[in-house]
């Protein structure tokens, strides 16, 4: 959440990994409360999108300092592949709902250089 209301009729653009529990709906409507337009940018790797390694991983919570070691299966990853890609459909979905712009682009996209997806939607010009 923000700490601070934006400002009233102003546009608002969001960089995030969308990896939030909150519902998209509440979100959007907070982030537009005040008749601003609003773009939101996710910023996911492209193993975050589609895993394709599996095995024994230790994942560490930046936020909370916590450490779990996990095993990956096959099923897993299906699994996970499959609520990734509906949970960034129901943001997309909600987004046009709403008026709002949701647009997905590869942290390896952004780090080599090509961010054509964030142009693709027309809402922001180079």
């Amino acid at each position: 959440s923000l700490a601070q209301p934006l400002p009233r009729d102003g546009l608002k653009i969001v960089i995030s990994d969308f990896l939030w529990q909150d519902p998209p709906p509440d979100t959007i409507r907070s982030l537009m409360k005040d008749g601003c337009a609003l773009i939101m940018i996710c910023v996911l790797c492209q193993e975050e999108i589609k895993p394709a390694l599996g095995g024994i991983f230790s994942l560490s919570d930046s936020e909370k300092g916590g450490r779990l070691d996990i095993e990956i299966a096959q099923t897993e990853r299906d699994a996970y592949a499959d609520r990734i890609s509906t949970h960034l459909d129901l943001w997309k979905e909600t987004a046009v709902k709403y008026g709002a712009i949701f647009q997905p682009v590869k942290a390896e996209d952004i780090i080599s250089g090509e961010i054509s997806d964030v142009f693709a939607s027309g809402a922001i010009r180079a």
